[in-house]
């Protein structure tokens, strides 16, 4: 019996030895080894055991250093099972998404994206396929905040090809898209400022070359409308006469007392534009101060006002409203305007010098009415146009009475007051399409045509009627002057049907008037 308890604890001896060996390896003690002498069955176990440990020591560090990479790699992974259910995360997905790991582990994968539905999306099935790669998708964060990142997918297969989970990493591409975004944004603002560029290229060309004040307007608002589309544009001009604002252009149309408050109408400097030359700009008609001087109101939104600055003189403004509110904050729009607006203000400054320029060598300087140079040319023009229409056409010449007594008595300086007045009285008795001219000295013609001998008569009776009934006021003189005026009228074809001969014919009823007391019209 002794010697059987001494075989058994011999047997038994070396493995409970490699039973608490392997027991220590399990537990993390990968460099304790077993001591048995190498013989027989317990032997072999023994040399087993010691492999399998060493192997441990190779595979359990490789396992550690794994953790440690994932879990401090900057992409974000996530580990599922072939049913993407989420198993494993590291840090940086938990950082991305603003999870902790216990609340995703578990939980299907399609919480991660934004397509909406419960259902894994359809192209989760590539991801199988192993044809994910570095595809640009959207991560949803437990905050809902969408995360552009650059996501592949990868399957883990066993030994017999079977799927035995799924890989996935992605990339945090927020910073990259905006800059791609604001390279986008550039490219756009650089293309827009191309086309800007060229269409004022154009404007300035077009511009340059009109020579007609009305079409100077109306290529600018058409540029305006094209470039701002605005939903009120108005561009109101000083009369300097009547120093008062003339409607140029409002669109859409509406009379100007709707737009400016009368007082401002009528007195130009008590708009804030006019008096200082400067802009105003109203963005929140709503909330931001308003100008005093628009009393028109659109429904949200605000409105720019520029002036017209003409040879350093302030000669009108404009007005563009735009519902869009914070539509003029913006700097790029304001300089845009500007330009189009500066542009169209030297273009009138040019078309203005080139009709003074144009009018000082036609015109009398004096009395503002044309001068015989052009009355000569327009008048041979006149009775050419009613020879190919077959029209009459009407012609007055007047004379001031007893002038040579005005200027003796009262003086040249009052003489000339005289003549203005004289003139501006006959301007404004008469049709836009007639033409008044001073003759000479104190004479003064007009040309009227489509204009039978009766209606030349009638309107050159209206005009004598007027002048005597007139109070000359002088600068001078505190007491009003007299002054009467003898017409001669002619018509063509009945008394000339040419130049000469209507002039004559003219000229022999002005010595008629004179020769039968004056202050009186007469006929050949």
């Amino acid at each position: 019996m002794i010697i059987g308890w001494f075989l058994l604890r011999r047997l038994t001896s070396p493995l409970q030895k490699i039973l608490s060996t392997v027991e220590k390896a399990v537990q993390g003690d990968r460099f304790h080894r077993i001591e048995i002498p190498s013989c027989g069955d317990a032997g072999k176990i023994d040399h087993a055991s010691n492999t399998m440990i060493a192997e441990l020591q190779g595979t359990i560090p490789l396992k550690d250093y794994s953790n440690i990479i994932t879990q401090n790699m900057d992409d974000a992974l996530v580990v599922t099972s072939p049913e993407f259910t989420i198993q494993m995360v590291n840090r940086s997905a938990c950082e991305l998404l603003g999870y902790n790991e216990h609340e995703l582990i578990g939980k299907p994968m399609e919480i991660l994206f934004s397509e909406e539905g419960d259902a894994p999306p359809p192209w989760f099935d590539l991801i199988v396929k192993n044809l994910i790669h570095k595809t640009e998708k959207t991560y949803v964060s437990k905050d809902g905040r969408k995360i552009p990142v650059l996501f592949s997918g990868t399957p883990i297969r066993g030994n017999m090809g079977d799927v035995q989970g799924i890989v996935c990493v992605a990339l945090d591409i927020t910073e990259r898209k905006r800059i791609e975004a604001e390279l986008k944004k550039a490219v756009s603002q650089r293309d827009a400022n191309i086309k800007d560029l060229g269409y004022l290229m154009y404007f300035s060309t077009l511009m340059n070359e009109e020579v007609r004040e009305d079409k100077l307007i109306h290529h600018m608002a058409t540029a305006l409308h094209e470039h701002f589309q605005p939903e009120l544009l108005a561009v109101l001009t000083v009369d300097k006469v009547k120093k008062a604002f003339d409607a140029t252009l409002i669109s859409p149309p509406m009379p100007l007392h709707k737009l400016i408050r009368a007082d401002v109408l009528a007195d130009p400097p008590l708009c804030q534009v006019i008096r200082t030359g400067r802009e105003i700009v109203v963005d929140n008609s709503a909330k931001d101060v308003p100008c005093n001087c628009i009393i028109h109101k659109m429904e949200g939104g605000g409105y720019a006002c520029l002036p017209l600055i003409t040879g350093g003189a302030i000669s009108g403004m404009v007005i563009i409203g735009k519902k869009d509110t914070g539509y003029w904050y913006n700097e790029e729009i304001r300089k845009l305007l500007l330009v189009y607006v500066g542009l169209t203000a030297s273009a009138l400054q040019r078309v203005r010098l080139i009709d003074l320029t144009r009018r000082a060598a036609i015109t009398d300087s004096l009395t503002g009415a044309y001068n015989r140079r052009f009355f000569d040319e327009m008048l041979k023009k006149q009775i050419a146009l009613a020879k190919r229409r077959n029209e009459s056409l009407g012609l007055v010449i007047a004379d001031l009475d007893h002038f040579k007594n005005i200027n003796d008595t009262y003086g040249h300086v009052v003489g000339d007051q005289a003549l203005q007045q004289i003139a501006s009285i006959m301007k404004n008795s008469i049709r836009s399409s007639d033409v008044l001219a001073r003759y000479g000295g104190e004479e003064f013609v007009i040309i009227m045509p489509s204009s039978d001998i009766t209606n030349t008569l009638k309107k050159a009776e209206g005009i004598r009627q007027h002048i005597e009934s007139f109070q000359f006021k002088m600068n001078s003189h505190a007491s009003p002057i007299k002054i009467t005026i003898s017409i001669g009228v002619a018509a063509f074809p009945d008394h000339g049907a040419e130049y000469e001969t209507l002039i004559e014919a003219a000229d022999l009823a002005l010595y008629k008037a004179k020769k039968r007391g004056r202050n009186r019209v007469e006929a050949p």
